[in-house]
């Protein structure tokens, strides 16, 4: 028997509680973002991996960085 499992039960509201025991193990603290996915009948809980943000350029910001561009009449 696994000695993680455990059981807890969902509120009116359809909350629940991760028991102590798994978020230890799994290291999982009060800002850890969750993903709830249906399988079959079974539901899997797996924590999100924040991305990394890339910060935001304008797009004239690009242009400028290209440099002067030559314009070729047609």
């Amino acid at each position: 028997m696994n000695p993680y499992a455990m059981i807890s039960t969902i509120t009116k509201v359809g909350q629940t509680t991760v028991p102590a025991s798994i978020r230890r193990k799994l290291g999982w603290t009060q800002e850890t973002t969750i993903d709830w996915q249906a399988e079959g009948d079974r539901a899997v809980v797996v924590k999100m991996v924040p991305r990394k943000r890339v910060p935001r350029r304008s797009l004239l910001a690009v242009l400028r960085d290209l440099g002067p561009v030559e314009i070729k009449p047609r």
